[in-house]
């Protein structure tokens, strides 16, 4: 209620401000705030703003492709996801919480067996109401169709969100699929881009993407990332 209504107070004074500089009232739509694209999968903050949601990510692979270029993937997707869903849930003023992924790590380092283990356990471990489960299908970096000479990032991840206060609740589950960039923005491999920059700029555009199943957006962002 309290986010709707200063929602309301921001209209209000962007229409008094179009309104006393003697604006057109068929420009004022030109003033309004946008509205927001609601969560693609479930906002994850609580109606009650004054609680504070925990959040795991929890990242995992056996299927991706033995390249140098892809050691420590899951480990950088999982970081820069953080990053953008928290920056997300900030810019929403919501109390969303990201475990660390260090700590994550330094868990599963400590357990090598853990995606043997129910995902609701290692969220209680670390006190979170949700554990956010990627696994990741199919990931590459490079244009295989033009014998890998131009990057070409794709993606196949099924998307897991599991309650962990509630045991007896259905896991949602959603599958994440994108390529970057378009072809109409194709990247040389033979440039200037190396592919260590070529990868954290994909992992970013996965990372801002996926951070919209679990928060609301402006729809122009779509076009920024794109």
């Amino acid at each position: 209620m309290a986010r709707l209504d200063q929602r309301k107070l921001r209209t209000a004074l962007w229409l008094l401000l179009a309104v006393s500089s003697g604006c057109n009232p068929q420009m004022l739509y030109f003033f309004l705030p946008e509205n927001r694209d609601k969560a693609q999968m479930l906002r994850l903050a609580s109606e009650d703003n004054s609680k504070e949601v925990r959040v795991v990510i929890l990242t995992y692979s056996n299927k991706l492709e033995t390249r140098s270029e892809l050691i420590g993937a899951e480990r950088e997707l999982t970081q820069q996801f953080a990053v953008k869903l928290q920056e997300g849930c900030k810019d929403n003023n919501e109390r969303v919480t990201i475990v660390n992924p260090r700590k994550l790590e330094d868990f599963k380092n400590a357990h090598p067996g853990w995606y043997e283990s129910d995902p609701r356990d290692i969220g209680r471990h670390f006190h979170a109401d949700y554990v956010i489960y990627l696994e990741v299908d199919q990931l590459s970096l490079f244009n295989k169709a033009d014998m890998n000479s131009q990057y070409k990032g794709h993606v196949d991840i099924q998307v897991s969100l599991i309650n962990v206060n509630e045991p007896d609740a259905s896991t949602q589950r959603k599958e994440f699929v994108c390529s970057y960039p378009s072809d109409a923005k194709a990247i040389p491999v033979d440039g200037d881009t190396p592919v260590t920059a070529f990868r954290e700029q994909f992992f970013g555009f996965i990372a801002k993407k996926l951070s919209w199943y679990f928060t609301e957006h402006l729809p122009r962002e779509g076009y920024d990332v794109e």
